[in-house]
C-alpha cells in the first residue's frame, strides 16, 4: 500500500525531536506511518510518509 506524503508543521529548531518522538511512538503502536524526512531547507516543518492523516 502506497502512502501519501503530509507536512507537519513544528516549533523552528525542534524538526529533528518531533521527528524522533513521532518515530518511537510508532514503533510502539504502530501506526501507518512508514517515512518520517526532517528537510533541511524547510524549517518549522517535517514532512510524514502515511496511508491516512490519523
Amino acid at each position: 500500500m502506497s502512502g501519501k506524503i503530509f507536512a507537519a508543521r513544528t516549533t523552528i529548531g525542534q524538526e529533528r525531536n518531533v521527528a524522533d518522538t513521532i518515530a518511537n511512538r510508532t514503533e510502539k503502536e504502530h501506526f501507518g506511518i512508514q517515512a518520517i524526512l526532517v528537510p533541511y531547507d524547510i524549517r518549522g516543518y517535517i514532512m510524514v510518509e502515511a496511508t491516512d492523516k490519523t
